[in-house]
């Protein structure tokens, strides 16, 4: 009986350790494509375009 009691808190444990990792995996995908996307602005205004154009 106690063996089971553990086994339950364990896997709350790593769920939540999934969800976290999950989070984190998440704010750095959103942090790359503002990165690109800052870069994309910044060469397009080198070339003088306006960014406008590459939105869909």
């Amino acid at each position: 009986m106690p063996l089971n009691n553990n086994f339950g808190t364990h896997r709350n444990e790593f769920d939540s350790l999934q969800s976290k990792s999950r989070f984190l995996i998440a704010q750095n995908r959103g942090k790359q494509q503002h990165r690109q996307l800052s870069m994309l602005h910044r060469l397009a205004s080198e070339m003088g375009v306006t960014v406008e154009s590459f939105k869909a």
